[in-house]
């Protein structure tokens, strides 16, 4: 869960995302902007593969609270996939 309990941290890093969220989006940027922390960040094997966590449990917060209602709605519309047995 990306939660963060400290108010003043999350009113900075709100506003870091208010700067430049214009200029970092997925369309490359997005990707150089996080090798680029990985980078400045991580300084070893270990540090990496917790970085590669985070994106990992962000990828999986996105799907389940921005994807997956959108797609448990579109099978309330369009009903679910049905496959008859052979």
């Amino acid at each position: 869960m990306p939660y963060i309990k400290e108010k003043e941290n999350r009113r900075v890093m709100n506003r870091i995302i208010e700067l430049f969220g214009h200029v970092i989006r997925p369309n490359g940027n997005l990707n150089y902007f996080l090798f680029a922390l990985a980078k400045k960040q991580c300084k070893s094997y270990n540090q990496y593969k917790e970085f590669i966590g985070e994106l990992e449990c962000a990828m999986d917060e996105i799907k389940r609270r921005q994807l997956h209602p959108y797609e448990d709605n579109k099978i309330k519309q369009n009903g679910d996939v049905i496959v008859s047995e052979l």
